[in-house]
């Protein structure tokens, strides 16, 4: 079966094909690319450019060569409900509802209250997304006792999907200002970046320029703070 290899587009001398593999020429031959797989299930790469070091999705970088880039509000579709198959005809760009549909489909789907260890309840869900669409977005992670991409995942409806009220992140920020980071919201910032999402999402949703997100990303700002 031949493999069909694409540009990485803002990364010279790295390539994806359609069945998931990542390889590099900067050393003036190609080489495949270790992949690491994350503890959501999706696997991983690191792509560097002038030193400085990006951990991306496979999946993504796939869909973006040979599809396009992600449309607004959607997120990648894996059809065989295998999150580790990065093949190009396992994937597609799909809204939060569709994802949801897959994982009914596939019996992978555990409702809201009965995720194992899940802290929020139904309840729980429809106030916070009432609360996000009010702009008090910054303190409901400390509110509920759970992380930034928690609430991010619950606003959007990446997580209690069957639930009304789902609505889409602010990417202007403009109604948080006044929004004041702490150590921990850095640490949160740095995790989303390496969760994939990006810097426009995470700057909007701490209510802070990209700039400054990517400097903190960096660790050219806080940089005490591991």
């Amino acid at each position: 079966m031949s493999e069909e290899w694409r540009d990485i587009e803002g990364f010279p001398d790295y390539q994806v094909s359609d069945q998931g593999r990542v390889r590099s020429r900067k050393s003036g031959e190609w080489r495949m690319l270790s992949l690491c797989l994350h503890s959501f299930g999706y696997f991983m790469v690191s792509l560097y450019i002038e030193g400085e070091q990006n951990t991306l999705l496979v999946h993504r970088l796939v869909l973006e060569a040979f599809v396009g880039a992600c449309p607004l509000g959607c997120e990648t579709r894996h059809l065989n409900g295998n999150p580790a198959d990065d093949r190009l005809c396992n994937l597609a760009w799909g809204t939060p509802k569709e994802n949801v549909a897959d994982k009914v489909r596939h019996g992978t789907m555990l409702w809201g209250e009965r995720q194992s260890g899940a802290k929020l309840t139904d309840a729980d869900v429809l106030e916070i997304r009432r609360i996000y669409q009010a702009g008090m977005g910054p303190a409901l992670a400390k509110r509920y006792n759970v992380s930034v991409n928690t609430i991010i995942r619950v606003v959007t409806g990446h997580r209690f999907g069957h639930l009304p009220g789902a609505c889409k992140v602010n990417y202007r920020g403009e109604n948080h200002r006044n929004a004041k980071l702490t150590e921990a919201s850095v640490r949160e910032i740095r995790t989303l970046a390496e969760q994939g999402y990006t810097q426009a999402k995470i700057a909007a949703y701490f209510g802070i320029s990209r700039s400054h997100t990517g400097n903190i990303i960096r660790r050219e700002n806080w940089k005490h703070v591991e």
